[in-house]
């Protein structure tokens, strides 16, 4: 066969893949679209989409189950999912995929245009495939908000790229639908324009960030009353069907559950492991502010940091871990001999725990994997300048 018969072969199998995973998601799947539409139709009935008992009402009586759906995101997530409500909720769930899915195609594409690697062709697509399987389809699965987030990143840059200062603070700003992943990122970003002369950008945000809470205020009854009830973060650490009704703990995909789950560490010595490694996280932002080369590095730190130290994350956020995952590839694709062979060993290792671990706590195996990749890719940068210096 020809390498255009490759090519055209390795494309469709991206493709059809890509495709049969959400299709196979929206059939066998879906979990957390519940939670974003029931908290979208009380904001529509002239509710509060923070009151469990009030969303847990309509997902009974939507789609005959209460379950584990409290909402605890930023209310401009119910205000996406707003028109969607005007649709029977599975035709609203088949949007969604449909838009996720969308999503995640352009910004496979915007990072190749960021990252030109591999080169295009059967590789390319090839590599697209691991990336999908092991950063989207699970997202998809749950039908998280992970790829609206990473989609969000992307245009920020390109928005800083051309100077529009607003435009880059609205899509930061879209980007914070996830804080408990995305916050330190954006402040890693608008911390890193600011330091140069970029500080419009932080000035746009916080414009935005008061006009979204006066409008939450005064849209919203009682806007901050479901906030104060007792048991309000309740969801976060253990699984819920209903007010009240605790089925089991929950399982994160964190540095502390990974030491707890994975490796048997002592409760207290996981706390004190994740504090350090805060600590240590806080310094690395401090000097990534002043140091990183450009605002890509810059995010990929903020990323690669929020994901390390973050208390409470799963594996359907890790889709923001391409970013960083992807950057690190670039920068080692010109090494050779055992550089090139611990690249490629550590990318395989990444690509292959979503088909060994036992439970999601292990998926932070991930983050370890692209943390070894990025401190690798930084290693042998600095070889690199030593040599031609």
């Amino acid at each position: 066969m020809k390498t255009r018969h490759w090519n055209f072969l390795a494309f469709n199998l991206w493709l059809f893949s890509g495709l049969g995973f959400a299709v196979l998601s929206y059939l066998y799947f879906g979990q957390d679209f519940r939670g974003y539409y029931a908290a979208a139709l009380a904001l529509r009935q002239g509710g509060n989409p923070y009151d469990y008992h009030l969303v847990a009402g309509i997902l009974q009586q939507v789609t005959g189950h209460m379950g584990n759906n409290p909402f605890y995101y930023p209310p401009w997530l119910a205000w996406l999912v707003f028109p969607l409500t005007f649709l029977p909720f599975e035709p609203a769930r088949a949007v969604w995929m449909a838009l996720n899915w969308a999503l995640w195609a352009l910004c496979l594409r915007q990072l190749t245009q960021f990252f030109p690697w591999p080169a295009p062709g059967w590789r390319r697509y090839l590599f697209w495939i691991g990336l999908t399987f092991s950063f989207a389809w699970i997202t998809w699965r749950y039908e998280q908000t992970a790829i609206l987030t990473l989609f969000a990143f992307l245009q920020a840059w390109r928005w800083v790229q051309r100077g529009d200062d607003r435009a880059a603070a609205f899509w930061l700003l879209l980007a914070l639908l996830k804080p408990n992943i995305s916050l330190l990122p954006v402040l890693t970003v608008v911390g890193w324009l600011y330091f140069r002369q970029r500080r419009r950008v932080a000035w746009w945000l916080f414009l935005f960030l008061t006009a979204a809470g006066l409008i939450f205020v005064f849209s919203t009854p009682q806007a901050f009353s479901p906030w104060l009830q007792p048991g309000f973060g309740r969801g976060l650490r253990q699984a819920l069907d209903g007010p009240e009704q605790v089925t089991a703990l929950r399982i994160n995909t964190t540095l502390f559950d990974w030491l707890t789950q994975v490796w048997r560490v002592a409760p207290p010595a996981a706390v004190g492991a994740h504090l350090l490694a805060a600590l240590a996280g806080l310094i690395g932002l401090w000097r990534s502010w002043r140091g990183a080369d450009s605002m890509l590095q810059a995010l990929s730190l903020g990323i690669l940091f929020s994901l390390l130290l973050t208390p409470y994350a799963l594996q359907y956020d890790y889709p923001l871990l391409v970013f960083p995952f992807w950057q690190a590839l670039f920068a080692l694709r010109k090494v050779s001999g055992a550089g090139k062979m611990a690249a490629l060993g550590l990318m395989t290792f990444v690509f292959s725990v979503s088909l060994w671990q036992q439970n999601i706590a292990w998926g932070f195996w991930m983050v370890v994997g692209t943390a070894g990749l990025w401190a690798l890719a930084q290693v042998m940068e600095s070889r690199r300048a030593r040599q031609t210096g």
